[in-house]
């Protein structure tokens, strides 16, 4: 057997980047009352500190609690605020999404639980909340694991915060829990920008590093092991399970066909990751007018995407214009874009973001 390769470090920057979305950009515009750093050159001297980036070891965190029925780590989803300057803040905290009032983010009021939608299957995650300003319609959007790669079907559901204790689907049922929205990666931050919403969107590109010379990929590049997602086998890096045989008697569905012996695909991509091994993750951004109905991806218009698979490829040819995408001279070959959370720089039309890096070396 061949030696096993090392575990790659990644290496997170966090960038603040500005984002096309129409309306006024100007610095001065009336109502912006929040100073943008890292506008100027001048910024990166600011006494707050310099950036710099951060390398943690890599662990195998499978025997961690697993994602169940929106279930995750305490974390803030969203925030909105209220006509009497007080905050609605919205939470997901082991299995419970639900919102409160705060003026101080210490003390929290008026709390009101979330029902699940009927139907929800496991392994859906809340992944983000956005508000239409003006109007009480808040927009929910939802993942269901799809496959152990991050390719996953977005599921959009509407709202009052404020008013109901749960979300709805479709009124149409055009799309539901079985035919997701559009499948992408799991990675999805709404926002409304007249007359429509936007998702900032990390998609897929397929991609040659600069200067990695194309080889068939290696067994070991990944390590194979297996998890029980939805009744079935996956492939899962992190997986509770070393080999199918040990997994398939915790599943209830038969096992998938055999996978093809990883020397039939050719790696283009320096480091394999659990996107595999011929793409790197990149800015996109969909658009819908009513929440439900979106655009195709904006690297690849015109794309459906409807099954797993549909958005790791473009036969068309990706349309560069509609990515962020690192600098081909300044930025490191590796660098991906892993998240981004757009907002509004205070009450102006002016959109930026938080976006997260990484660099595997």
């Amino acid at each position: 057997m061949p030696p096993r390769r090392a575990p790659a470090l990644l290496l997170p920057l966090l960038p603040l980047l500005l984002l096309p979305a129409g309306g006024s950009d100007s610095a001065g515009e009336a109502g912006l009352a929040t100073p943008l750093l890292f506008m100027l050159p001048g910024d990166t001297r600011d006494p707050w500190g310099l950036m710099f980036p951060v390398a943690t070891p890599m662990a195998n965190l499978s025997g961690q609690c697993g994602l169940n029925t929106w279930r995750a780590p305490p974390e803030i989803v969203a925030a909105f605020d209220r006509e009497d300057g007080a905050i609605d803040v919205v939470q997901k905290a082991y299995g419970t999404l639900f919102s409160s009032v705060t003026r101080d983010f210490l003390e929290f009021d008026n709390r009101t639980f979330f029902l699940p939608p009927p139907g929800l299957p496991r392994g859906c995650t809340v992944e983000d909340m956005a508000k239409r300003p003006g109007a009480d319609d808040y927009l929910l959007a939802l993942f269901c694991e799809g496959n152990s790669h991050g390719h996953n079907g977005a599921v959009l559901l509407s709202g009052d915060i404020r008013r109901n204790a749960s979300f709805r689907l479709d009124p149409q049922n055009r799309f539901n829990f079985t035919r997701p929205n559009f499948i992408d990666h799991d990675d999805i931050h709404l926002i409304w920008q007249e007359p429509q919403w936007l998702d900032y969107q990390i998609s897929f590109q397929q991609y040659t590093t600069r200067g990695f010379e194309p080889r068939p990929q290696q067994c070991n590049d990944i390590e194979q092991r297996y998890a029980c997602k939805n009744g079935m086998c996956v492939a899962a890096p992190t997986g509770s399970f070393a080999n199918k045989a040990a997994c398939e008697p915790q599943c209830t569905k038969p096992p998938e066909p055999p996978e093809p012996p990883c020397n039939e695909t050719i790696q283009t991509k320096k480091y394999c990751d659990n996107v595999g091994c011929g793409m790197r993750r990149v800015v996109t951004m969909r658009t819908s007018s009513d929440g439900f109905v979106w655009s195709s991806d904006s690297s690849c218009p015109g794309r459906v995407e409807r099954h797993l698979g549909d958005e790791a490829t473009c036969p068309q040819g990706y349309n560069l214009s509609g990515m962020i995408l690192p600098d081909p001279e300044l930025d490191p070959p590796e660098l991906e874009f892993y998240t981004i959370k757009p907002f509004r720089i205070g009450t102006t039309q002016r959109l930026a973001a938080h976006a997260t890096l990484y660099v595997p070396r």
